[in-house]
């Protein structure tokens, strides 16, 4: 951001000067008189501000803060450098503090300015913070000489969490006068975005007189500019340099206030055909060009497959006019945006090439130049899978990069790319980038010339799963609905998408200007969901990556410190998830002790809280999950537990009763294409179906769906959710028959068998979603209905949340498990069936942990991998340079590792001690 100060553009896209000329200024702080053009004058590339008024920012609008004039920010996705350049008339100046500067905030409670005062005895810069209205921080620092000029800047740093204050007398000589380090999270914007503005933080120039009482003064600022970091400041002199931007009066990237005298007046970025012929969508894209095709062409029928040896592709054309099958470009400020003339096909090598621009989406400058992409449509929620090769990667510089982008736009979208982090180091990174905020990153280290990548997209999970030839990157969660085309607001109805997928390439800051990148066989397909269940530690579903909730605040997490309380959950599991049944109903049991005892192997946890009661068919190393866990229940055998006809339930568990030896009775359990029917027996001791949780872990949040609410008799037959450690101890939360055709949601505490806390409320729907979110740190369990809490347990046993890990079997690895459950109530047998339809059941984790903010240019970038070895418990490297590693039981084994190629050679079983093994450690003189 660069205004040029001509004093000859008149315009409407910022706020204005005395004769209409546009100052590039965007907002103003509000107050009794805020904006005042008549005491603003913009000339030969100075803006002269005549100051009538004192300003004090105490968090009021007394004294009236006039002209303190600004612009929106996009934070935090950069480090930001404000400069300004202040010319002072010395006859003006009275010593009473008359100041002019930089400011930096959210407004006038939260503000930080850097200001050159006048003073007795001379000038001085005075740094100070205001935060929730005091002052937290204040520095004066004198200005040794007599000057009649001085150069101010602002360094707001998001990663490091700093604002740098420094101050130039002399051209490119910048003197800190004040760091602020560890600073709040909202003062880079992050959890207080206001949608309507795109941002929270704003900065810009005032002036102030030094009393109420002295005459009014004028300070000149003959240039302003806001850059990332990495980018040239501006010298302290009189002329704006020739910069690409400096040309810039104001970038449509510039946010309006909403206190602004022009709110309405936001521009989209130009569209680049000066014909009608194409597509200019309304949504998401405010009317841009991003076709040559009619918007009906843009969406293209999948498997689609690029393989450039054709040249008869339509879309977007290369130079010599041959159609690179790319049906749109995604638009930036920069124009032109789509550039054929950098674009190359060659048939006989089938290569598809970009000659880059240094423009990205990242930058404050939103200049990204040739994002091809095409619209892709999803069926029944599944997945689409997308792949294409980058072939002789040219050497590069810092940030030089090249790969996919899938997204919505150039504010919302996931990129896995090839990145130079210096001219002789590449990586893979994913960066997951949500209303122009990166709010996750993933680094793999990859140092070769061509790679093949490919992105798995997930709109049920409403995950991106990254892979570079082969190998899994990393997962970014929580993916906007609308880069699924989940969103119809977002939707132009002659588009008929919002969800695009194609490639990309940036030189970035390269000084050896332009670079080549060469992508081959580009293709995008459906990938049918196949839900499984693996024998493994990490019981669940190996193909399906993450989950995160659709409505997760994920804001107030950015926004997180230690003093915060945990967010109101307004939604946890995704609305996407509807699908199947699970239904609980009458007949035969079958004792599940006596099936363990005979043929039918399983778990009998020992020690544990209910001894010698069979819990599963599963081995005990398979009933714990970890989280994202989810069951869709469809009519695909899910893997577990298994149905009265041998069809996995997905579940890996039944909570054992003291008092009904027939408490687990598959023949109760069918799954079928409309859902797992679970028959429901008087009393509610049996089929408590669920998983063992990873607690104290976590903070966990379960949820089922029950998809079909039956009519009841009011004899307490019901149906729903439970957590606990035994049929004794435990949170039951149903939806429950108290009356004929009157039911109520009743959640209780159970401890050793007697109610400690209730809440009931009415309820008259055919349908519910139950959550229970589960807080070991806090010993309390939140009860949600419908996405809206109505109550939170209080003091809930910790034994409940596992915390005491003595007595629990440690192939179990958990005391907690939760699950569904149905009950006929008090209803006689013969009186018919009772039948709930639950559709899901998920297990997540409530606090999902931040992105961790990767170094770009780390000096170490540590790579991790893994082998299997069942319930390890210590290791240790001996002098032979194998590695020792011991189990539970004693099993001691070493094994020949080939750390370069991440490959086991051998392993060679040393002993077993056949007892409990908790340590290992080496004689320190042995040597061998």
């Amino acid at each position: 951001f660069h205004p040029s100060w001509q004093g000859s553009a008149a315009g409407t896209k910022s706020l204005p000067d005395q004769t209409g000329s546009e100052l590039g200024f965007t907002m103003y702080l509000p107050g009794q008189v805020p904006f005042n053009a008549q005491n603003i004058k913009t000339l030969g590339g100075t803006l002269i501000l005549t100051v009538t008024s004192k300003i004090v920012f105490d968090g009021t609008n007394t004294p009236d803060p006039s002209n303190v004039l600004g612009v929106g920010l996009d934070l935090p996705d950069l480090s930001v450098s404000i400069t300004t350049t202040i010319s002072l008339s010395t006859s003006n100046l009275q010593s009473k503090s008359e100041e002019a500067g930089l400011w930096f905030g959210s407004g006038q409670q939260n503000i930080m300015t850097v200001v050159v005062s006048s003073v007795v005895g001379g000038l001085e810069i005075q740094v100070e913070m205001l935060e929730n209205s005091q002052l937290v921080s204040q520095t004066k620092v004198a200005i040794p000489s007599p000057t009649n000029q001085v150069s101010l800047r602002l360094a707001v740093d998001p990663p490091s969490s700093s604002i740098t204050a420094s101050y130039a007398i002399q051209p490119n000589s910048w003197i800190i006068a004040k760091k602020l380090t560890k600073l709040r999270k909202e003062w880079f914007g992050l959890g207080l975005v206001d949608d309507t503005i795109g941002t929270s933080m704003f900065a810009g120039i005032y002036g102030s007189k030094g009393d109420s009482q002295s005459p009014s003064l004028d300070f000149t600022f003959s240039n302003i500019q806001i850059s990332d970091q990495d980018q040239i400041v501006l010298s302290p002199t009189n002329s704006p340099t020739n910069s690409p931007k400096s040309s810039v009066l104001a970038s449509p990237s510039t946010k309006l206030n909403s206190i602004s005298p022009k709110p309405s007046l936001l521009i989209s970025p130009t569209p680049i055909p000066s014909s009608s012929s194409g597509c200019y969508p309304t949504k998401p894209f405010n009317g841009a060009f991003i076709s040559p095709l009619p918007c009906s062409q843009v969406k293209v029928a999948l498997p689609y497959h690029l393989d450039w040896t054709r040249s008869d592709l339509i879309g977007i054309s290369d130079q010599s006019g041959i159609g690179t099958g790319f049906t749109a470009v995604l638009p930036s400020n920069t124009n032109p945006y789509l550039s054929p003339s950098r674009l190359k096909i060659t048939n006989q090598d089938a290569t598809f090439q970009i000659q880059t621009d240094p423009g990205i989406f990242t930058d404050t400058a939103f200049s990204q130049v040739n994002a091809l992409t095409v619209g892709v449509e999803y069926q029944n929620s599944d997945p689409i899978e997308a792949q294409v090769s980058l072939v002789n990667v040219p050497p590069g510089e810092l940030y030089d990069q090249a790969g996919f982008i899938f997204g919505m736009d150039g504010k919302n979208f996931v990129k896995l790319v090839l990145i130079y982090i210096s001219s002789t180091q590449t990586r893979l990174q994913i960066l997951h980038l949500k209303n122009k905020v990166v709010v996750q990153t993933i680094n793999f280290g990859y140092m070769q010339t061509s790679v093949d990548l490919k992105i798995v997209a997930d709109p049920y999970f409403r995950t991106l799963t990254g892979y570079g030839n082969g190998i899994k990157i990393g997962t970014v969660v929580n993916i906007s609905e609308s880069l699924f085309n989940n969103d119809p607001s977002m939707i132009d109805p002659n588009l008929g998408v919002s969800s695009f997928v194609g490639v990309f390439a940036t030189h970035r800051y390269s000084t050896q200007g332009s670079r080549l990148y060469t992508f081959k066989d580009f293709r995008i397909s459906r990938v049918p969901r196949t839900f499984s269940l693996s024998p493994s530690p990490s019981f669940g579903f190996p193909s399906i990556q993450q989950m995160s909730p659709s409505s997760f605040n994920t804001s107030f997490l950015n926004g997180f410190t230690s003093s915060s309380k945990r967010p109101s959950f307004t939604s946890i599991m995704p609305s996407s998830i509807v699908a199947s049944t699970l239904v609980l109903s009458h007949s035969p049991s079958i004792s599940p002790s006596t099936q363990a005892s005979g043929n039918l192997t399983g778990c009998i946890p020992f020690p544990s809280q209910f001894p010698g009661k069979w819990i599963s068919p599963l081995a005990c190393q398979l009933i714990k999950v970890y989280e994202p866990f989810v069951i869709v229940w469809n009519g695909t055998s899910l893997g577990g537990m298994a149905d009265r006809n041998g069809a996995g339930l997905g579940t890996t568990m039944v909570l054992p009763s003291f008092t009904d030896p027939n408490y687990f009775d598959p023949t109760r359990l069918t799954v079928t294409n409309s859902g797992l029917l679970v028959s429901s027996d008087p009393g509610n001791q049996m089929n408590k179906i669920g998983v063992g949780l990873n607690l104290p872990n976590a903070v966990l949040t379960l949820c089922a769906h029950i998809k079909t609410i039956p009519l009841m008799s009011g004899l307490g037959e019901g149906g729903g959710v439970y957590f606990g450690m035994s049929s004794t101890n435990l949170v039951t939360f149903q939806i429950v028959s108290t009356a004929p055709g009157l039911n109520q949601a009743q959640a209780k505490l159970f401890i050793d068998s007697n109610v400690d806390q209730q809440v009931s409320v009415p309820f008259t729907g055919s349908s519910a979603k139950l959550c229970l979110t589960m807080d070991p740190i806090e010993s309390t369990v939140l009860i949600q209905l419908n996405n809206v809490n109505l109550t939170t347990f209080t003091n809930v046993p910790s034994i409940i949340f596992s915390e005491d890990a003595a007595g629990i079997d440690y192939t179990v690895a958990t005391r907690s498990f939760a699950g569904v459950m149905a009950t006929a109530g008090s209803k006689p047998a013969a009186a018919g069936d009772v039948t709930f339809t639950f559709a899901n059941l998920s297990v997540v984790d409530a606090f999902p942990a931040p992105p961790v903010v990767v170094p770009t240019n780390p000096l170490v970038d540590f790579q991790l991998w893994s082998f299997n070895y069942v319930n390890p418990t210590a290791m240790v490297y001996g002098p032979d340079n194998r590695l020792y590693v011991v189990n539970a039981k004693g099993l001691l084994t070493a094994f020949v590792i080939d750390h370069l190629n991440r490959v086991v050679v051998s392993s060679t079983t040393i002993m077993n001690l056949n007892a409990l093994v908790l340590g290992l450690t080496l004689d320190p003189d042995s040597t061998a």
